[in-house]
């Protein structure tokens, strides 16, 4: 029968191609995973980051990254790494009425506040900065935008049908659109381990935190 080829000899010759693939995305949302922590989300991000410089606050500057010295005693600082509302913040320095490139010379004004902020957080006085560089994700040509569960929805039900839309068939989606982390790589990740674990059995990998959701 149709379903006997399917199991017995298409699906078991398919198999190293479709866990291929699934590599493939995982080795691929590995890589950018560290974007999360970069603007203190938290995530998988964390262990990378460890014991590498960086420093979190409540302040619209949101998270300081200390890129190293250079020999003539001069440092390179990601002073600010925001999203959401942070970015609205640093935003109301742009001049209105125009569209903004990726990357720009920030107003004088935004770096006096931000080297505020620095002292602040720091406790220390911050020299003034050599120079300075705002760059806007949001803008040409990568854009900005990212999901969000309609209200109505029981996302908590909805995800694991996504991920495997048709029960009878061996296809799957993973992506962050379909997960509790929209917006974020951690989702893609986390849709990508529940779809090893329930639609091939995998075992969960044991470095993984006891108390660590992926979601549904």
């Amino acid at each position: 029968t149709a379903r006997q080829r399917l199991v017995s000899v298409e699906l078991p010759l398919a198999m190293p191609v479709i866990l291929t693939g699934v590599r493939i995305v995982l080795v691929q949302n590995i890589g950018l995973v560290t974007v999360a922590a970069l603007i203190g989300a938290g995530g998988f991000g964390e262990f990378v980051f460890q014991g590498l410089g960086q420093s979190a606050t409540d302040l619209p500057l949101r998270l300081c990254y200390y890129l190293g010295s250079e020999e003539n005693g001069k440092s390179l600082l990601l002073a600010s790494f925001t999203d959401s509302i942070g970015v609205e913040y640093w935003n109301g320095y742009l001049p209105r009425g125009r569209p903004n490139p990726l990357v720009i010379d920030p107003p004088p004004e935004m770096v006096q506040d931000a080297v505020r902020q620095l002292r602040a957080m720091h406790d220390f006085p911050v020299p003034e900065p050599l120079a300075a560089v705002f760059a806007h994700w949001g803008a040409d040509p990568y854009g900005g935008g990212y999901h969000f569960w309609n209200t109505h929805v029981r996302s908590w039900e909805v995800m694991p049908r996504i991920r495997r839309p048709s029960p009878g068939a061996n296809v799957f989606l993973c992506g962050e659109a379909y997960s509790a982390k929209q917006g974020w790589v951690e989702g893609a990740i986390n849709t990508a381990e529940m779809t090893l674990e329930t639609g091939f059995g995998l075992p969960r990998p044991s470095w993984t935190p006891e108390d660590y959701d992926f979601g549904p």
